[in-house]
C-alpha cells in the first residue's frame, strides 16, 4: 500500500496514523490516540510532484518545502498562521523568481540559511531556474556556527549565484 494514501485495508475510509497506527475517521487531521498530525498528501509547489508533510525537501526537484510552507500558511487565510522565523541547513534554492518575489516581502529578514563549508546542497537547483530567499550563514568546513559567524546582508536583488 503506498504510505501517502489515505486509508487502511481494515477501514477504507479512514486515516492510519503513522506514530501509533490507530485507525482515525475520514477527515480526521490529527490522531484521535496521540494527537499526532496526521500524514496529508501535498504537491510541491515548483514540480508538482507528490510530498508530504513529513517531507523536508522534494524528492523530485530538491525544493526546501519549508520554505513553501511558511508562504502558503501565511497567505492562507484557512490556516491563519504566521512564521516568526524559518531556518533551513543545507537548504537548495527553493523556487523562481516568483516565489522570490512573493516569499521575499513576508520572510526575506527572518529566514536564515546555515550552509556548513561548500555543501553542495546549497548549489542546487540550478540558478539559471530556482533563487535562493533569505539570510545566508556560513561557517567554513570543520568549523561550528557561533554568535561570530558572519551573516550576509539581506538584498532585495539577490543574485541569481547566491
Amino acid at each position: 500500500m503506498d504510505p501517502m494514501s489515505v486509508g487502511s485495508e481494515r477501514h477504507p475510509q479512514s486515516r492510519t496514523c503513522g506514530r501509533c497506527g490507530r485507525s482515525n475517521p475520514p477527515g480526521a487531521r490529527f490522531c484521535g490516540g496521540c494527537g499526532a498530525p496526521l500524514s496529508q498528501a501535498l504537491a510541491c509547489p515548483v514540480c508538482g510532484a507528490r510530498a508530504s508533510l513529513e517531507q523536508d525537501f522534494c524528492t523530485a526537484c530538491g525544493s526546501a518545502l519549508a520554505l513553501h510552507a511558511a508562504e502558503r500558511a501565511a497567505r492562507d487565510p484557512a490556516v491563519n498562521a504566521r512564521a516568526t522565523g524559518v531556518y533551513v541547513f543545507g537548504c537548495p534554492r527553493a523556487g523562481g523568481d516568483a516565489f522570490f518575489n512573493s516569499y521575499t516581502p513576508l520572510f526575506g529578514d527572518s529566514t536564515f540559511r546555515l550552509v556548513h563549508g561548500s555543501d553542495i546542497v546549497a548549489t542546487v537547483p540550478p540558478a539559471c531556474l530556482f533563487r535562493h530567499v533569505g539570510r545566508l550563514i556560513q561557517c567554513d568546513s570543520g568549523r561550528l556556527f557561533t554568535s561570530q559567524t558572519p551573516m550576509s546582508d539581506h538584498d532585495k536583488r539577490q543574485t541569481r549565484d547566491g
